[in-house]
């Protein structure tokens, strides 16, 4: 990659973007400079007709923030092609997002027998080139003051189905070394956000019908890694926010509430700065996952969607930008942030970049050729929601 030519780029991006703004000295020239250090606040919010105690992400002087942004796709089958400095770049300085999402892939290429991670070795194809591939985003965003979701992206935790790997074995110890070796390696880092387990899958009666009692010890073993991890590289006490996957594909926030509605508080996790994922595509999926979104939010549930897509559920087809608006207006009068699905060739219609794109046209960063439709539709809704 040409890094000056990136670099040039870049600054002229955020040079033409202050000009043609306005800038002052009160405007902030990336989104962690402006919010820093993000965590679950306390907030009250008219819902249903009556004000409710509500959560959400508060960054510096307790603003409440919105994280938006885009999701890479996996980071194997051509997708890490867009694990790229100059990609970063773009999304930041061109797409203008809040946040990116980094979906780590260990559901196929997974970890030693022993289920230890050897960070020796840096293989593309084994976890330790994946935990590489994380530094190196976590790395890049913090280039560009963009916070960064890194994502465990797997669909189960036991009977994985590898292609050079025994199958029935259990990957928490892994996620649990994973997050401690990120943690340690940045301790302090406002940018960097948490994923545990992105989507626990459902499969009733097989190997991955997930209950909330299995996925909720698993997210709070993973957590306690993070912890230690920041304690041990030096960062104390620190409380990154987290995002917790929930069952079902990540979309059952109802465990989490009582049959009258309320918060269980019992089913929640022991961590303060823990969000629940929902995930959804607005194709597929309208009312009823909106009522779900909307009665956990009322409760008093912190939530993040950390995928959702403008196409059927499949994500081959249907891209529908009306039901896509009207989704991103829903969430955004509740301050729920959300990243969608994907930045890749690949993936049918949520594809955001043209199929015949590779890593080497991406060297340079993401140019208007180079997108389609997708792409140019979440790039002109982040541009015109910008609040940094």
């Amino acid at each position: 990659m040409n890094i000056t030519k990136a670099f040039s780029r870049a600054v002229l991006a955020v040079g033409v973007a202050a000009g043609l703004s306005g800038a002052t000295s009160a405007q902030a020239a990336s989104p962690v400079e402006k919010w820093g250090n993000l965590y679950v606040c306390d907030k009250t919010q008219w819902v249903d007709g009556a004000q409710r105690n509500v959560k959400k992400i508060c960054g510096n002087g307790g603003a409440v923030v919105t994280l938006r942004g885009p999701s890479l796709f996996w980071s194997v089958w051509g997708g890490e092609e867009a694990f790229k400095r100059a990609v970063v770049s773009s999304i930041k300085n061109d797409w203008q997002a809040d946040v990116i999402r980094v979906p780590i892939a260990v559901d196929n290429y997974g970890e030693k027998p022993s289920g230890a991670l050897d960070y020796s070795n840096e293989s593309t194809r084994t976890l330790n080139g994946q935990f590489t591939r994380a530094v190196n985003m976590v790395n890049w965003a913090q280039e560009q003051g963009l916070y960064v979701i890194i994502d465990f992206h797997s669909h189960r935790m036991t009977n994985q189905n590898n292609r050079n790997e025994a199958s029935n074995r259990d990957l928490r110890k892994l996620a649990g070394d994973f997050f401690y070796q990120l943690a340690k390696r940045f301790p302090n880092s406002p940018n960097l956000i948490y994923e545990t387990w992105n989507e626990p899958c459902k499969n009733s009666g097989g190997p991955c019908d997930y209950g909330w009692s299995y996925i909720k010890d698993y997210h709070n073993h993973a957590i306690g890694s993070i912890q230690a991890g920041i304690r041990d590289g030096g960062g104390g006490t620190r409380k990154p926010l987290v995002i917790a996957g929930t069952p079902d594909w990540s979309s059952r926030l109802n465990v989490l509430l009582n049959s009258n509605g309320t918060k269980n508080t019992n089913a929640m996790l022991g961590y303060s700065n823990a969000l629940y994922a929902f995930h959804f595509y607005a194709a597929s999926h309208s009312d009823s996952y909106k009522g779900q979104v909307n009665n956990a939010f009322k409760a008093g549930i912190p939530i993040f969607v950390s995928e959702y897509g403008c196409t059927t559920a499949d994500g081959q087809s249907g891209f529908d930008a009306t039901k896509c608006n009207d989704w991103q207006g829903f969430l955004n009068q509740f301050n729920i942030g959300h990243a969608r699905w994907a930045v890749t060739r690949l993936s049918g219609e949520t594809a955001m970049l043209k199929s015949w794109v590779r890593g080497p046209q991406l060297d340079d960063g993401i140019q208007l050729d180079e997108r389609t439709t997708q792409g140019n539709d979440l790039r002109g809704y982040l541009r015109g929601k910008k609040a940094w």
